[in-house]
Formats: structure tokens, C-alpha cells, sequence
């Protein structure tokens, strides 16, 4: 058992309760860790994409672009939980076009929006 230890400050320390309160309190200051804003940490990771590839990636696709891929798909494969095979995709294209573009615009602007405000 400890009998007394010392505080921050160098005082001795012999209650119980006051024991178990400095070791409580020094344990979680030497265990924790204050947080570092991201923006700090920002300097370490390497720029690898100019500005003008960053742009191209960042871009939400044309219609046709998006056609393209729809089209280019294997159809047969199964991408989504919903079971829809590229074939659907193609073969519903010209009433499905506008919701699915929508649908990508949207979580294009989405992640943007995520990564903005982290």
C-alpha cells in the first residue's frame, strides 16, 4: 500500500483519498493526449497532385461521362446490395439517366462538403 506520495507542486501527500486523487489525476494527464488540429499536421503530408489534376479529380462528371462508365460496365456484375446488374443500367438508361446523374452530383457536393468542414 502507498502511505504518501508527492503532488505536482512537490507537497507530500498522506490521506487515502487525496493519494488516489493526485495518482487519478497524474495517470490521466500522463496517458492523454491534446488533440492536434488537422491544419497542423497538413505540412507533413506530401503535395503529390497539381492544382490543375486536383481540379480534374475534384470535377463532377458530364451526363455522358457517366453514360460512358454505365455503359462500359461489365453487365453482369453486382456493384450495390440492391442486386441491379449493369444490364438494368443500360437497358433503363433513358429513364434513369437524370436520377442516377443526380444521385452522383450529389455525393460529389456531399463529400465536399464533409471534407470542408473537417
Amino acid at each position: 500500500m502507498i502511505h504518501r506520495i508527492k503532488d505536482v507542486s512537490g507537497k507530500w501527500i498522506m490521506d487515502d483519498d487525496e493519494i488516489g486523487a493526485e495518482a487519478i489525476g497524474y495517470f490521466g494527464t500522463l496517458f492523454s493526449v491534446d488533440p492536434i488540429p488537422e491544419y497542423q499536421l497538413l505540412h507533413a503530408i506530401p503535395n503529390l497532385s497539381s492544382d490543375i489534376n486536383n481540379n480534374l479529380l475534384e470535377a463532377i462528371p458530364s451526363l455522358d461521362e457517366v453514360k460512358k462508365v454505365i455503359f462500359d460496365m461489365d453487365g453482369d456484375s453486382v456493384a450495390r446490395p440492391d442486386r441491379f446488374t449493369g444490364k438494368f443500367f443500360t437497358f433503363a438508361w433513358e429513364m434513369i439517366a437524370q436520377d442516377v446523374y443526380e444521385m452522383i452530383v450529389v455525393s460529389v457536393h456531399s463529400s465536399r462538403c464533409v471534407h470542408m468542414s473537417e
